[in-house]
């Protein structure tokens, strides 16, 4: 049961005085008129008054109990407080590197086409001689240029250019048998003597024999003539495409 507040036990205080009063009265009502019997009844109706005022007393003591819980004073914080910050602020860094500036790609060069003027001699032996009648007429039908290669004794006797869609007139050959040997290509390098894009090698596989014939009756001399047609791949079975390895040295 919930206890009851102290001026709901004022109000109860006063309705049991009102009520020993009136119990008082028919006490003192009820008594007869001797005196001897009215001073004893007057002392057990005090006596019985002051123990109902006790009673009643008790009975509407206010509760002075609080009726709900005091709420506990707010504990002090367990850690500091924060505080602003006593370095100077430092910016933070990129979250990524910057991009590299790539510089310009320079201008891709064109491809070189170096070549010589037609008959240059590229390469000739120091016993390369002069003077005879024969002669041999290199043509060049191809659109790349070419190099004619005169072997004699398995040494190199001389080198000629002959370019695209030219022909070349090599004199004065001595008698004799020779090895016929050609190169084609594109973009001459003339300081490693050789053709720096698409260099296709050649052999005649027979040997250019060149003569002088004495004609008895008129007492003149006849030579050999040869006129060597250039071609590309193995359209021709008797100067047909070789190694590099196996042509003769020209540097």
């Amino acid at each position: 049961m919930k206890q009851m507040n102290w001026k709901s036990g004022l109000a109860i205080a006063v309705i049991a005085l009102s009520a020993l009063a009136c119990d008082v009265g028919g006490l003192l009502g009820s008594g007869s008129n001797t005196s001897g019997s009215s001073a004893a009844t007057q002392q057990t109706v005090e006596a019985e008054v002051q123990r109902r005022v006790q009673q009643t007393a008790q009975a509407v003591k206010p509760n002075t109990a609080p009726t709900t819980a005091p709420v506990p004073p707010t504990s002090a914080p367990t850690s500091a407080p924060i505080s602003a910050p006593t370095t100077e602020r430092i910016p933070a860094a990129p979250t990524t590197a910057p991009v590299a500036t790539r510089p310009p790609a320079s201008p891709i060069a064109p491809a070189q086409n170096r070549r010589l003027n037609n008959g240059t001699v590229v390469k000739r032996s120091p016993g390369w001689s002069a003077g005879a009648e024969s002669y041999v007429v290199f043509t060049n039908p191809q659109a790349v240029d070419a190099v004619a290669v005169l072997t004699k004794n398995d040494v190199l006797g001389i080198a000629v250019y002959v370019r695209a869609g030219e022909s070349y007139k090599l004199e004065s050959v001595e008698t004799g048998n020779y090895g016929f040997w050609y190169v084609m290509g594109e973009d001459w390098d003339a300081a490693n003597a050789r053709f720096t894009r698409n260099a296709e090698y050649h052999k005649f596989i027979l040997p250019m024999t060149f003569t002088r014939t004495l004609n008895p009756t008129t007492s003149t001399y006849t030579y050999t003539y040869w006129n060597a047609p250039l071609t590309a791949g193995n359209a021709d079975a008797e100067q047909p495409v070789i190694n590099a390895n196996e042509f003769p040295n020209l540097k």
